[in-house]
Parts: structure tokens; C-alpha cells; sequence
């Protein structure tokens, strides 16, 4: 039973999430214009991005890349990666810091693997474990790992935040520039099927 719930997250991760994002980018692109109109209140749009990106991180389902490309429509990708990083270092505080204070989610604890993560920062002390979230960062939803570490570990809020910070920078950098790739690929591909015909 564990073993087909790790399958499926394993294909909601890889294969759904990024269809998903992937549509949304392409909508985003398509309603460039209306996204503009509608949803830039300046200031505002920016604060209500960073909330939303602080409570998908604290609702685990809600995959917060797919409000990536509404981000970069309105303010571009620089500005995108810099509110991304930020909202989402801040709902891994505080996942964290709830998982510390109420002994993490008993659903993790029964499904997701991760009691090792006591055993590694004994053996490998604080710099190699610091190393090791810092890795582990890139590839775990940042939900699922922030309630890991302050459920199994001990690390301290300063290096758990440079871990996170540092190590959701590359995805956040990709996240925030693919839609603009996707949105080049996509006119590239329908200028190819217009000179095909």
C-alpha cells in the first residue's frame, strides 16, 4: 500500500505537475493581455502572490509552480523568481516551524521515508547536513520536506532557512524562465505548421 501511495506522488511529481504547468503556461501566454488587465494591481498582485505562494506551500496538494507563469506575465521573470524564492522560504518557515512545535503531520510519518533524516544529521554533523537539505531542496516538494526536517531533525531556523532559500533558487530560476522558452517553442512551432501548409 506505502509502496503504490510512493508511486503515485512519484507520477503526480514527474508527469502531472508539469502538464499542469505546462497548460498554464501556454494560457498565460495566450491570455497575456486579459491576465494584465485583470490581475496587475501593482503592489497588491505582488503580495497576493507571495500569500498564495506561502499557503501552497502549508497545503502540500496545491503545487505552487503553477502560479508561476501568471507571475511572469504580469512582472516578468526576475521579479517572478525573486517573490517565488521568497514566498516559498516563508511557507517552509513556518511548515517547519509548526512540524517542530506539533511533532510534524502523522501523515508523513506513516507514508513518507524520512525518520533517516535523524539518523543522517548524527552521523554527518551540521555542515554535511546542511549540504544534504540543501540537495534534497532541489528535488522534494518544499511541503514535504520542510514537514520532514522539522519533524525528524534538529537543525537550527538559520541554516534550515539558507538551505532552503539557496536550494529552491535553481527551480525557482527555471520555473520563472520556462514559460517564456515555452512561449518562444510555441510560436516557433506554430510558424513551422503555417509554412508546412
Amino acid at each position: 500500500m506505502i509502496e503504490n501511495e510512493r508511486r503515485k506522488d512519484l507520477f503526480v511529481s514527474l508527469v502531472i505537475i508539469p502538464i499542469i504547468f505546462i497548460i498554464v503556461s501556454v494560457l498565460a501566454n495566450k491570455y497575456r493581455m486579459d491576465i494584465i488587465t485583470h490581475l496587475d494591481y501593482g503592489f497588491i498582485s505582488m503580495i497576493i502572490y507571495v500569500l498564495i505562494g506561502i499557503i501552497s506551500i502549508l497545503i502540500i496538494p496545491i503545487p505552487a509552480i503553477t502560479f508561476v507563469p501568471i507571475g511572469v506575465v504580469i512582472w516578468g521573470s526576475f521579479t517572478t523568481v525573486l517573490l517565488s524564492i521568497f514566498s516559498w522560504t516563508v511557507g517552509a518557515v513556518i511548515t517547519f516551524l509548526i512540524a517542530q512545535k506539533y511533532y510534524g503531520n502523522l501523515f508523513l510519518k506513516r507514508i513518507y521515508p524520512f525518520r533517516k533524516l535523524e539518523e543522517y544529521e548524527k552521523r554527518y554533523g551540521e555542515k554535511t547536513f546542511f549540504t544534504i537539505v540543501l540537495v534534497l531542496r532541489m528535488f522534494i516538494p518544499v511541503g514535504i520536506l520542510s514537514y520532514a526536517l522539522g519533524t525528524f531533525s534538529n537543525m537550527r531556523l538559520k541554516l534550515y532557512i539558507t538551505a532552503t532559500a539557496v536550494g529552491m533558487l535553481p527551480a525557482s530560476i527555471v520555473v520563472s524562465y520556462v514559460p517564456e522558452i515555452i512561449t518562444q517553442l510555441h510560436v516557433v512551432v506554430i510558424d513551422f505548421l503555417i509554412s508546412i501548409y
